[in-house]
């Protein structure tokens, strides 16, 4: 099933069609319309999605992202696998700002409340604490459905040969050639819809953003944004790479937003370009599209971050994501549930009695030669590093405990309080190191 998946991938390959294009988000590749050659490649070298499959299907919105000549206008072409009627498009005025955290960010901050926490039963270390007490809680050519606002149109048309989508163009874009569908060719088996959106009017688009020429990059592209919103079923999320291929030694940026965390299944060349990395989100926008969130939590909200930065040449395979998560993100989610409370509490009492056992267990041994009753002792740091003193200074060192060296009842009292403390700071330190090992994943 993957591998038939995977095959689909192409079936979304994106082609952006514009007028004098700069620079546009989408997916696949880009023309430009209205002179005599019909449609002349144009470098597309940013794109920008969200991706959220959800029971079968894959919601997905790609930011709009234009650099509009004065007499100009856009196209947008791309296929997706399955009915016509089963897809659906929309156009929505916002783009997801995603600004979450890495879950290892997340588990260390965890553990270093943890670790803070028991250290300071010792009471001293609390000096050096002072200041971050407070912390931070991390037919033929037809269309199926139209829609048109702001200037945009969108449709889903039908085509099982490159004649009727042609047809289908030539009704706005006269210039289309029939030799410039050519890359649509496996698509044209009848098995296939065609997502259409262009720019009717730069006037009404302009009008209802009259900031869009201005904030055209990555870090931009949030808040309200035109976004087209497309809607169809497949067993698993993926993403068309090869298209953008042919752009060859063009520099590409790409971002695609999983939602869920989700591992990456392409071809040995594409993983060596693709960098993944997990995030955790406290809140996405209140004013998103349901559509697209449906299926996803109101917080703690888990994503995928893919990222290439490269040439488009080496864009050999497309991407399919898969539900999965990799032996780190499961142990950093471990250490998240465990560290938070409810179980912050129990955490800490089980960490501060052993290490408490421990310490006072090797401190006998060290001052009395003996390791049982000086460890239970040590249980009473749980009420702090005083209160064991307190019940150390009660308690008959010399009768039974055998000491092993010489001094004093307060001398080797004293003796003992030191190692403790020592052994237990130290025991704290290791036990830090080990926590955050898996982590480094």
């Amino acid at each position: 099933m993957t591998s038939r998946l995977c095959s689909l991938a192409p079936y979304l390959a994106a082609l952006a069609a514009v007028l004098s294009v700069q620079s546009a988000f989408g997916d696949g590749k880009a023309f430009r319309i209205g002179d005599v050659s019909g449609l002349a490649p144009l470098q597309q070298n940013e794109q920008l999605a969200a991706i959220n499959l959800h029971n079968g299907t894959q919601r997905m919105l790609i930011a709009i992202n234009v650099d509009l000549a004065d007499d100009e206008s856009g196209l947008w072409i791309f296929p997706v696998p399955g009915d016509p009627n089963a897809v659906h498009v929309d156009l929505v005025d916002r783009f997801p700002s995603f600004r979450g955290l890495d879950p290892r960010e997340l588990a260390n901050a965890g553990l270093d409340a943890l670790i803070r926490t028991v250290r300071i039963t010792q009471i001293y270390p609390a000096l050096a604490y002072l200041p971050s007490l407070g912390g931070r809680y991390l037919g033929a050519g037809a269309p199926h459905m139209q829609i048109e606002k702001w200037g945009l149109r969108a449709a889903v048309v039908e085509a099982a040969t490159a004649d009727e989508l042609l047809d289908f163009l030539q009704q706005g874009q006269p210039g289309a050639k029939l030799e410039d569908l050519a890359g649509f060719e496996p698509y044209f088996d009848g098995g296939h819809a065609f997502v259409v959106t262009w720019l009717a009017s730069k006037t009404d688009f302009l009008a209802e953003f009259p900031d869009y020429e201005k904030r055209r990059e990555f870090e931009h592209v949030q808040g309200r944004w035109p976004t087209l919103l497309v809607q169809f079923p497949t067993a698993e999320a993926f993403y068309p790479m090869r298209p953008t291929a042919s752009y060859g030694d063009a520099e590409f940026s790409v971002r695609i937003y999983v939602m869920g965390y989700s591992e990456l299944v392409t071809s040995p060349a594409m993983e060596r370009i693709v960098d993944v990395k997990y995030f955790e989100q406290g809140r996405l926008d209140d004013d998103l599209p349901v559509e697209f969130l449906e299926g996803t939590p109101r917080e703690a909200i888990p994503y995928t971050l893919v990222r290439m930065d490269t040439l488009a040449r080496n864009f050999v395979d497309d991407l399919c994501f898969r539900p999965s998560l990799p032996e780190w993100l499961q142990y950093a989610q471990f250490v998240r549930s465990v560290t938070k409370p409810p179980m912050a509490a129990l955490s800490w009492l089980v960490v501060t009695l052993v290490l408490s056992f421990i310490s006072a267990g090797l401190a006998g041994v060290l001052v009395f030669r003996r390791w049982s009753q000086p460890a239970l002792l040590g249980l009473f740091n749980c009420l702090t590093f005083l209160a064991l003193l307190l019940v150390l200074l009660r308690t008959d060192v010399s009768s039974r405990w055998h000491p092993a060296n010489g001094g004093s009842k307060g001398h080797r009292r004293g003796m003992f309080a030191v190692a403790f403390t020592v052994f237990f700071i130290t025991g704290t330190v290791v036990i830090d190191i080990l926590l955050r090992l898996p982590l480094r994943g």
